[in-house]
């Protein structure tokens, strides 16, 4: 394509030209006279490189090569008056014709020298007053669009906006101008949808005339490439800004975009390089020790683990054999297998147990005893209750299960000698619908068993998100610490056995919703370390001042006799919330007109006569009924379901009456098919 077709202006006879000299160069040189290995690098030198003045190839004489330069001439005005001059030229020798008219041309020499210099100067004069003019004028049409928009936006009229814009980039007189490259970055810079934004700015980019222009097209693509996760396309788009803007490298938003397109892409030296360029006070420059040491890292396929490329899996950590090594378990999907995998440099494989395609999903435990289980759980389709899942405990030799059992997903587990006895057993919390923590653990017999770990926490109808077990009170025997979430305890608690076996209560602190929770040992003594986060309102189990309970933040806890006291605690900022027991779903009556507050919850079916509720919470009351029961057994009371608040009366037909009614239960957990762990026979 000739440069002013790349510049989008209208073809003419003399791109035509354009065309014919490239194919004629390639042919007489063997090489076309611009290159590039991507279109875009071809259209730079299209429009701004030049071929080499002196024939390249000594079989091709000079006249020729001159002939095409003047054909290949950036400017159509330069090039021949149509193509029969060009095919003329192309017809005689010039150096025959030169030696006719060469004494006539040293008479004529002085006089055609002026006339040239006073013709190219006004010319040049003319075109710099011309495009003057173009440019005040596209100018004046950026300043009106400009208006119109903001008046479109106002009034939320944004496929009319795109519209409108559209014809402003399509209309020619635009074209070549500065104004287009500036109101197509504008528009870029306006722009929710990352697709949409990502194509203003790459036509900003092209439409730039200036060095400026050029520049911020580039940042502002490269940063909205980074947005919607295009590390690849966003760091190219960062090399050219390099190469054409060096002056910004030190721009502090563009070296958290190179810091994240090189861990996208485990350019891990690249990464620890890009810290320095962020300012002093941003946190992540103490990441530098951790990149460092992922440095040294070695490289190993997911192929070699049995897991299909590209697949996301989860790994697990933990001494699963015994032996006072940590190995990683994670699922094989193309071994249709559970694997326990050496934590060295080459994940050697130390077990592997057929599971079939069911990725396994987390609950861990110590081994204790001398052979090690490793507790896997499957689907269980079509079960009737609670029984969605079926575990096994699975020999690391291989081998049938020692012990199976259905349950709703264990959320949590353990492994503690909690009696004294010598042996271990393995405790589990599992979460909707069961809720159930309970202890497995064969007989005198060997025969393994089931049964409630411990009643009343059971009768909580709680979720039990987290168990870990450790001597909190330095008797030399462990206590069991059980999270207990939505909808009723919110609490953490301690259990501790007495001589008979059976759990007590030995302390208990309601938080709230706790995420996560670990022990670890501190200044001398075993802490609990609990993440709080404000989720799940409950104003009757708190108060309606504080329906979330304590604070948001880490608590770290120790036990101080019968009560769990605050060691340390770290708060987290707050971010803007509902009102209590009006979060994510919107009611408006059936007399509204105007339109509804919009959920920041996808919807689901919950409707009665005079209200219709996108709700993404399947709650029961007098005002919202949605379409799943609150439980899946007809005998356990809805009570573990929070409630729908009664939706206000209109107040007019403009106005309409909103209220939320609080989320799903259910931890905030990616949705798992099996469960992994070890336990030692």
């Amino acid at each position: 394509m000739a440069p002013e077709q790349l510049r989008r202006e209208p073809a003419i006879a003399a791109s035509d030209q354009f065309a014919f000299c490239v194919t004629l160069y390639e042919a007489l040189h063997g090489r076309r006279p611009f290159t590039g290995d991507t279109l875009e690098v071809l259209a730079e030198h299209v429009l701004h490189a030049e071929p080499p003045p002196v024939s390249p190839d000594p079989g091709v004489p000079q006249w020729l090569h001159a002939i095409l330069l003047r054909g290949l001439a950036k400017d159509p005005a330069r090039r021949y008056s149509g193509m029969a001059e060009l095919l003329a030229l192309l017809a005689h020798d010039p150096e025959a014709e030169r030696r006719q008219r060469r004494r006539r041309l040293l008479q004529i020499a002085v006089a055609v020298a002026a006339t040239v210099v006073v013709v190219l100067g006004g010319v040049a004069a003319t075109r710099a007053l011309v495009r003057a003019a173009h440019e005040r004028r596209a100018e004046a049409r950026l300043e009106v669009l400009r208006e119109q928009l903001a008046a479109l936006t106002v009034a939320r009229k944004r496929d009319e906006a795109a519209r409108l814009f559209a014809a402003f980039a399509a209309l020619p007189d635009n074209r070549g101008t500065a104004a287009l490259a500036r109101a197509y970055r504008e528009w870029g810079e306006a722009q929710t949808d990352p697709a949409a934004a990502i194509d203003a700015h790459a036509g900003a980019y092209i439409a730039a005339r200036t060095h400026e222009d050029q520049a911020a097209a580039l940042r502002n693509l490269a940063l909205r490439l980074a947005d919607s996760r295009n590390f690849t396309a966003s760091a190219a788009a960062l090399t050219a800004l390099d190469a054409h803007a060096p002056e910004l490298a030190g721009d502090p938003q563009l070296a958290g975009l190179r810091l994240a397109a090189a861990l996208d892409r485990r350019d891990f030296p690249a990464a620890r390089a890009a810290l320095d360029r962020l300012p002093a006070d941003d946190p992540r420059r103490t990441y530098g020790h951790a990149l460092e040491n992922m440095s040294f890292g070695t490289a190993i396929s997911q192929a070699a683990i049995g897991q299909s490329p590209g697949s996301d899996h989860e790994f697990l950590i933990g001494d699963f054999d015994g032996d006072d090594r940590r190995e990683l378990t994670t699922h094989a999907d193309l071994r249709r297998a559970a694997v326990v995998l050496r934590a060295d440099t080459s994940l050697t494989r130390v077990a592997e147990v057929p599971v079939g395609p069911s990725p396994p999903a987390r609950a861990s435990c110590r081994p204790r005893w001398p052979a090690s289980l490793l507790l896997l759980g499957v689907d269980n389709p079509g079960a009737p209750g609670d029984a969605f899942v079926r575990y096994g405990l699975h020999p690391l030799d291989g081998g049938a299960p020692v012990y199976e059992w259905t349950e709703s997903k264990i959320l949590g587990s353990a492994v503690a000698d909690l009696d004294g006895d010598g042996r271990g057993e393995l405790y589990t919390g599992s979460g909707p619908y069961a809720r159930r923590l309970r202890q497995i653990a064969p007989d005198p017999t060997g025969q393994w068993q089931s049964r409630a770990a411990h009643p009343p926490t059971d009768a909580a109808g709680s979720d039990l998100q987290s168990i870990e077990a450790g001597d909190l009170d330095g008797d030399g025997r462990p206590e069991l610490v059980v999270v207990a979430g939505p909808w009723s305890a919110y609490d953490l608690r301690v259990l501790k056995a007495d001589d008979d076996g059976q759990l007590r209560l030995l302390a208990r602190r309601s938080l709230g919703f706790i995420e996560s929770m670990v022990l670890l040992r501190m200044d001398g003594e075993l802490r609990i370390a609990a993440a709080k986060r404000d989720e799940y309102p409950a104003p009757n189990r708190f108060s309606e001042a504080r329906p979330y309970g304590e604070p948001a933040g880490l608590y770290i806890l120790a036990l101080d006799g019968d009560a769990l006291a605050t060691r340390q605690f770290i708060p987290v900022p707050r971010a803007p919330r509902a009102a209590p027991g009006r979060v994510g779903c919107t009611t408006a009556t059936s007399t509204a007109t105007a339109s509804t507050t919009s959920s920041p919850w996808p919807p689901s079916s919950c409707s009665t006569a005079a209200t219709a509720r996108p709700c993404s919470s399947r709650c029961t009351s007098a005002a919202c009924t949605c379409a799943r029961s609150p439980t899946s057994t007809p005998t356990r009371p809805p009570s573990c379901w929070s409630r729908c608040p009664a939706p206000p009366t209109a107040t007019s037909s403009s106005a309409p009456a909103t209220s939320r009614c609080p989320r799903s239960p259910g931890p905030r957990r990616r949705p798992a098919r099996s469960a992994t762990s070890t336990i030692p026979r």
